[in-house]
């Protein structure tokens, strides 16, 4: 073989190569109707329309939102093994949701301008026989979805929109209680009851600051009182000497209290 020809050939298995890369082997093709599709777009293939050997399961039935969940990829028959794969939660009206968390089998993928809401297999070519992916809820999130997902047992023969068994997802924990607190918004003019909540009582204080005893006996007693009204300094002055009833009068306060 001659430079030129080997150089050809190079060439052409380099083109070759990528051009059949250009599909799940390793990874999705960057196109914006995959995130719709889930198709590999491996030219003229078309998906298959038969029983699949592949499914997609995860480990429970109901979650909250902003709770994660294990989804698995797995085959049925332990001779067949899939070699990509492409996966979404989609909601009921089949929008992907939620957030996928990438490891060393899987990278994530954004459709729709949001984040990390696909995910697909971060090898190319590797026969695989079961995957597992976190999937996240996403925590204002309240509904059903399904997980759905493109399984390829080789560059030719794939399964679209595999289904998992419904996920029901709840409030996530603390939310209903936020959103019942919630103040009504400014010149909402409402009259009826508001969602403000009802402040709490000031609680009832009444402390002995400090007694005084003069040598004759006098008693003063100040006090540190509290009521709706405010705090104040209150004092009671058993004692009928004049000297005594002014020094106890600097103190005077409409909540003085008796002994």
């Amino acid at each position: 073989m001659t430079l030129i020809r080997m150089s050809m050939f190079v060439v052409v298995f380099i083109v070759l190569v990528a051009d059949s890369g250009n599909g799940f082997t390793v990874g999705p093709p960057p196109l914006p109707s995959v995130c719709k599709t889930m198709s590999p777009q491996h030219h003229d293939y078309k998906a298959q329309t038969g029983e699949s050997p592949f499914t997609v399961s995860i480990d429970r039935k109901e979650t909250a939102g902003g709770q994660s969940v294990f989804v698995n990829l797995a085959t049925t028959d332990p001779e067949t093994k899939y070699i990509g794969f492409y996966v979404q939660a989609r909601d009921e009206n089949d929008n992907p949701v939620g957030v996928f968390t990438p490891n060393t089998d899987t990278k994530v993928h954004n459709c729709f301008g949001k984040r990390s809401n696909a995910a697909h297999h971060a090898t190319g070519l590797v026969k695989k026989s079961n995957t597992t992916i976190i999937w996240t809820a996403p925590r204002n999130f309240q509904g059903e979805i399904v997980l759905t997902g493109t399984m390829m047992r080789d560059f030719v023969t794939y399964w679209v929109f595999l289904q998992s068994e419904p996920l029901i997802v709840t409030a996530a924990d603390g939310l209903e209680e936020v959103v019942g607190n919630t103040l009504p918004l400014s010149g909402s003019g409402s009259s009826g009851s508001s969602s403000r909540p009802t402040p709490r009582p000031r609680p009832s204080l009444n402390a002995t600051l400090f007694t005084l005893i003069d040598n004759i006996g006098s008693i003063f007693r100040f006090r540190l009182t509290n009521s709706s009204s405010g705090t104040g300094i209150g004092r009671r002055c058993d004692t009928d000497r004049v000297f005594n009833q002014w020094f106890c009068n600097l103190f005077s306060n409409p909540n003085a209290v008796g002994g």
